[in-house]
């Protein structure tokens, strides 16, 4: 499908190595930041006590 909109192959294998790297390195990072507070999962959240939805 890209091939018949005029990507190439070799710009398709650049793209999709820009973003393995990208994406190990996002992963990375967050293997390698502090683990939070599990007490702090249920912060800054509201409910009204509602499972309907409105405007």
């Amino acid at each position: 499908m890209l091939a018949e909109a005029g990507v190439s192959a070799d710009e398709v294998q650049a793209t999709e190595d820009r973003l393995r790297k990208e994406v190990q390195a996002l992963a990375e990072d967050a293997q390698a930041a502090p683990v939070h507070d599990p007490a702090s999962a249920w912060t800054d959240m509201w409910s009204d006590g509602s499972a309907q939805w409105r405007n």
